[in-house]
């Protein structure tokens, strides 16, 4: 079945930062920056993967009658079809992050810090590309949803008990809209 693989290339690129400064001998703060960029391209096989190779290379092999049989059903998923998706999916993370840390007394580790991150998402995707215009299924979006947190936190060490106490507040927006009732959406 060589001809029914689908052509499909997935990149990946991670670039990162990081720095760390000790302040004194109980004190110190690090700063984080780091990105990933993701690219996915895929693309229709030369041949429905329920066609066996023999198939493929014989001449008594009559392609309209088998390409005939192909039917959709009132759900509009296909029987006896092959693959016939693309796909072109960019998305990009942008994440960064502060941290602070003090011993500041025996008793008391004190560690705070921030993260923020957003997300840059890019979809133009075509699926059921075999039928009319009606049957083909078309996704096409970009979105720029973000996220950010603050946190303190105290660890806090007694003879026979440490404890860690701590606030933490996390904020997102989506920055895209949705559908009213996802069980149907249109």
């Amino acid at each position: 079945r060589f001809l029914s693989v689908q052509y499909r290339k997935t990149t990946n690129t991670q670039l990162g930062a990081r720095f760390t400064q000790a302040l004194s001998a109980s004190t110190f703060y690090e700063l984080k920056l780091n990105t990933l960029l993701t690219r996915t391209l895929q693309g229709s096989a030369v041949a429905p993967d329920w066609m066996q190779d023999a198939y493929l290379g014989s001449p008594l092999t009559n392609y309209s009658r088998m390409i005939a049989s192909v039917r959709s059903g009132p759900d509009r998923f296909s029987v006896g079809n092959g693959p016939d998706s693309f796909r072109d999916e960019n998305t990009q993370t942008l994440s960064f992050e502060a941290s602070y840390t003090s011993q500041v007394t025996r008793s008391h580790l004190l560690n705070a810090g921030l993260q923020a991150s957003t997300y840059f998402i890019d979809l133009n995707n075509r699926n059921n590309t075999r039928n009319n215009q009606e049957g083909m299924q078309l996704t096409q979006y970009s979105s720029k949803p973000w996220e950010g947190g603050l946190y303190v936190q105290d660890k806090m060490e007694f003879e026979g008990m440490i404890a860690n106490v701590g606030l933490r507040l996390d904020v997102w927006a989506e920055n895209t809209q949705y559908y009213v009732d996802q069980f149907s959406p249109y």
